[in-house]
């Protein structure tokens, strides 16, 4: 083993953020293949974990919740991968696990903080301080997640959701921003609200998908099963807009209001990004950077402004962002260049940046 990187907490956090340098991520490797470092990295783990404030009840029963559902999903992926030789099922069950304890404090409570104001599940009590939760999902990650109501989803890349740590009052509110798929625990006495730039998606018990990322003009909405109401919420009105059947999609104006809906489609499209998929629907280019740059965690420059206005439609699983961009040349007019790293002061590199640019011959 290397003796001039030091093993600690950070290091671990940064590998599996990917914002490590090459040299730390060839040592991280190295440790999982490492037999000796196992006991080693397993305590270094557990003291993270023991140190990690939940001091709040509630905040304690969530994480715990939480934990169970990770090691659950280990528990499955361990059993996909009883195929593989023993070595490999080794380093993956540890990969597993100290990437779930690591990231659980940093995805799922980044934010934790009190209010005595009046908030979305309904009034505090005189004195009672309502607590919140927030579930961040990065760039380049898709971050499964289950609501103090036993409600589940999945949040794509460079998204977060807001919500009380414990639901009162008579509804379940929660704030959106970015991408995410619902799969709603039934309760007809208390409607589960999705609050999206001012666009409310109201549900009982169904599976639906909100697409509202900010520097996007429109929120979407997808009906699996089930049905939903949306309002749109304004300082002034509350005014209901829309109700969905499984199989509608629906395109709200932030602005204007204005809605478009499409019928009986097959929601796979707007859904399947949960599974892997990266679908683009005769997208923009402008529209097309905006989702690799999330879903690859890369910067994307388009250095001609005609490149804007091509209409492209594809479907990626397990491509990476090199092949994309291959394929991407070799059936369009398109060229790339993908310029260097910088390294930062704290030993991190700059995000990968990729300049678009017309061929010469074109």
């Amino acid at each position: 083993m290397k003796n001039d990187i030091k093993i600690d907490i950070d290091l671990l956090k940064r590998y599996f953020n990917n914002t490590c340098s090459d040299s730390e991520k060839e040592f991280v490797k190295s440790l999982f293949k490492d037999p000796a470092a196992e006991r080693e990295l397993g305590t270094l783990v557990r003291k993270h974990w023991n140190e990690t404030e939940l001091d709040h009840p509630e905040m304690k029963e969530a994480a715990e919740r939480i934990l169970d559902r990770i090691h659950h999903q280990i528990n499955l992926e361990t059993l996909e991968e009883n195929r593989k030789p023993k070595a490999i099922k080794r380093i993956i069950s540890l990969y597993s696990k100290i990437a779930a304890i690591l990231l659980l404090p940093l995805l799922v409570y980044t934010l934790y903080q009190t209010s005595q104001t009046n908030t979305a599940s309904g009034p505090a009590l005189p004195g009672q301080k309502m607590a919140y939760a927030e579930i961040v999902s990065p760039p380049g990650a898709r971050t499964r997640f289950e609501l103090p109501d036993g409600s589940t989803g999945w949040l794509n890349a460079d998204s977060k959701l807001k919500f009380p740590v414990k639901f009162t009052g008579n509804e379940r509110k929660l704030n959106l921003t970015g991408e995410a798929w619902f799969n709603v625990v039934k309760n007809p006495k208390v409607p589960f609200v999705v609050d999206a730039s001012g666009v409310e998606v109201i549900a009982v018990g169904t599976k639906f998908n909100v697409l509202a990322y900010p520097d996007q003009k429109n929120v979407e909405v997808t009906l699996e099963t089930g049905k939903v109401l949306i309002k749109r919420r304004t300082a002034f009105t509350n005014k209901r807009i829309a109700e969905l059947k499984p199989g509608d999609h629906v395109v709200v104006s932030k602005d204007a209001g204005k809605v478009k809906k499409e019928k009986e489609l097959k929601t796979q499209q707007f859904t399947d990004w949960r599974n892997g998929k990266l679908i683009i629907r005769d997208d923009k280019m402008t529209n097309v950077v905006k989702k690799l740059e999330r879903w690859y965690n890369v910067k994307i420059d388009i250095r001609d402004k005609e490149i804007e206005d091509y209409v492209y439609r594809a479907t990626f699983q397990d491509e990476s962002i090199d092949e994309i961009l291959r394929l991407l040349k070799l059936t369009s007019p398109i060229d790339y260049r993908v310029k260097k790293r910088k390294v930062l002061k704290d030993g991190t590199y700059t995000k990968r940046e990729i300049e678009l640019f017309l061929k010469k011959n074109s």
